[in-house]
């Protein structure tokens, strides 16, 4: 996290945000050492570039707005868990939250979900592997917040949303 260390007292991101992320930075590094150090290469995520396991800060203003949006609410329904980085950014945000994460790949959510689970003791983390669009016509929960970024495909996420929109 050298690049936002280096930033932090520039005005963008000298805020609570970055300070708790820096914080977290042990959590952040042990996710990729439970994760067999292994990443899928040419996949990034909301943390990570897609070539190598290190803070990316291109992405550092969709962090914040997950940040943000995750501090009020109570329950989160996730679609694409992959290494756990956008439920690390939302448990920073709010360390009570009870979360929902789907993922149709277990290579990498499970550690890592459990890993932020022992991290976030006052959380809830649920996860289910499997595709979405089976799973999500058999819940009946609801939810305060819906982060959907598994497939990138328009007509899988559309379908997403719209089961989404039921819960």
């Amino acid at each position: 996290m050298i690049d936002l260390k280096k930033r932090l007292l520039k005005d963008k991101y000298n805020n609570d945000f970055s300070r708790k992320l820096i914080e977290a930075e042990q959590i952040f590094n042990s996710i990729f050492k439970v994760c067999g150090n292994k990443m899928e290469y040419g996949c990034g995520s909301y943390l990570i570039g897609s070539q190598k396991y290190d803070y990316s800060i291109d992405m550092y203003d969709k962090q914040k707005i997950l940040y943000e949006r995750s501090k009020n609410v109570n329950s989160v329904l996730e679609i694409g868990t992959y290494m756990g980085h956008s439920i690390l950014i939302m448990l920073l945000a709010n360390p009570h939250l009870h979360i929902t994460a789907i993922d149709i790949d277990d290579t990498y959510s499970p550690k890592a979900i459990q890993l932020l689970q022992s991290k976030f003791i006052n959380a809830k983390i649920d996860f289910i592997h499997g595709n979405s669009l089976n799973i999500l016509p058999k819940i009946n929960k609801k939810f305060d917040f819906f982060h959907i970024d598994g497939a990138h495909g328009n007509t899988t996420i559309t379908q997403e949303f719209t089961y989404c929109k039921k819960l």
